[in-house]
């Protein structure tokens, strides 16, 4: 039988997030090895293994048509100290060979290396709402020239957009699909400025829920229990008025809706806001034609509807809150757990030691962690053994033994 071919070729793919995404790309790259089944995908890793001696630079530009922006990867390796014992019974960890060499491990860092030539700008948006709204975004901005590849990020309201692009062309394509957008340049004022901006929307929208659902409970209590939701002549008037104060209503709490909505049909768009818009219009239009002229109408069709056009904008609003706190809370608990991270690697870089921000950090640097540092990045152990305190992943209070084949993660103590 013989031996299956050393897979050595790699790409570094982004977008695949199921096996339907990894059959395409094998079916993109078969013409190139002849069989599927040399050809290895990682959703995981977002990785793509080939036999040895294929083009890189050709099945990354098949896999990156076939929808999924890919780049050739090279190897990486990062190094780090093994905590030195003070004694021998002070320590249980024995120090192999007695030498510096001997205390020493590699790893293979986790870090993708970006496409060549290709710049990434991260825009603010405002405006989207719905999963509908993400991929008009992200079809805005992939029509811009020199753009590789676009991602927009709902849970943050952000967008990511890859290649040879001016920010400004990329701003103005947001724009002209019915969105606001803006250049992050700093990403921690950026954040803290998006932080103070929720707090004043969620204030903001729970007075407007507050204003709105006042309205629609009152509005429902006492058709309910001291007047008629029907129109007649004795109640013709209060009806009127309470149309007119609903619609004020209507565009004081829910008017983002409305303006949201139009510029969804301005650019032959619908979304969230067309739904609200149509739902809660319509039901206003028809309660104040009843109100306007009862008599042009069937005696049973006299009913109105004007709490439920305030109701449903009022609980929309209530929804947008939790919404909003919930998305609060969860970035607050990224935001902790990134400051875990190491800020800063110990890279050898011609035989001398340098300290770079771990977003410097690339394939093919060796990092050198010295005992009691954290791990600036993922890796792989490929020499030495040492200690790992993974505490702050899996809540264990012992320090876990590593040697050679063992992975290490980020933000753990060696």
């Amino acid at each position: 039988m013989s031996e299956a071919p050393v897979l050595q070729t790699t790409l570094s793919i982004s977008g695949a997030s199921c096996q339907g995404c990894a059959k395409k790309i094998r079916n993109a790259l078969e013409p190139l090895t002849g069989d599927v089944d040399l050809i290895e995908v990682n959703l995981e890793d977002q990785t793509v293994a080939l036999p040895d001696g294929i083009d890189a630079t050709e099945a990354a530009r098949i896999v990156t048509e076939a929808g999924y922006p890919a780049d050739p990867v090279a190897e990486a390796h990062i190094e780090t100290e093994k905590p030195a014992s003070s004694s021998s019974s002070e320590s249980n960890v024995p120090n192999p060979g007695g030498n510096a060499e001997a205390g020493k491990k590699k790893t293979d860092a986790k870090v993708a290396e970006p496409a060549q030539g290709d710049d990434q700008v991260h825009l603010a948006i405002t405006g989207a709402t719905c999963a509908s709204c993400v991929n008009t975004i992200e079809k805005a901005l992939k029509s811009v020239s020199g753009v590789t590849h676009a991602h927009m990020n709902l849970a943050d309201n952000t967008a990511t957009a890859t290649g040879k692009v001016d920010p400004q062309a990329l701003i103005k394509a947001v724009e002209s699909s019915g969105y606001g957008a803006g250049v992050i340049e700093d990403a921690d004022a950026a954040d803290e400025q998006k932080q103070e901006e929720d707090k004043k929307q969620y204030k903001t929208l729970l007075v407007k829920m507050a204003i709105s659902l006042g309205l629609g409970a009152g509005l429902m209590v006492w058709g309910i229990g001291f007047g008629s939701m029907t129109v007649n002549a004795a109640n013709q008037g209060v009806w009127l008025g309470l149309g007119l104060l609903t619609l004020a209503v209507m565009a004081g709490t829910g008017g983002h809706f409305y303006v949201g909505a139009w510029k969804a049909f301005r650019h032959h768009n619908a979304n969230m806001d067309t739904l609200i818009a149509l739902g809660t219009g319509t039901a206003w239009l028809y309660s104040i034609t009843v109100a306007s002229i009862p008599d042009a109408l069937p005696e049973m069709a006299r009913h109105v509807y004007f709490e439920a056009s305030a109701m449903i904008i009022g609980l929309i609003n209530l929804g947008q809150a939790l919404e909003l706190r919930a998305k609060g809370k969860t970035s607050e608990a990224v935001r902790r757990l990134l400051d875990l991270r190491a800020k800063t690697a110990r890279v050898i870089r011609d035989g001398q030691e340098q300290d770079i921000p771990v977003e410097d950090v690339r394939k093919g640097d060796h990092i050198r962690v010295r005992p009691g540092e954290k791990l600036p990045v993922d890796g792989q152990i490929v020499e030495g053994s040492t200690r790992i305190d993974e505490s702050m992943l899996t809540g264990e209070p012992m320090p876990a033994s590593k040697a050679v084949g063992d992975e290490v993660s980020a933000g753990t103590m060696n």
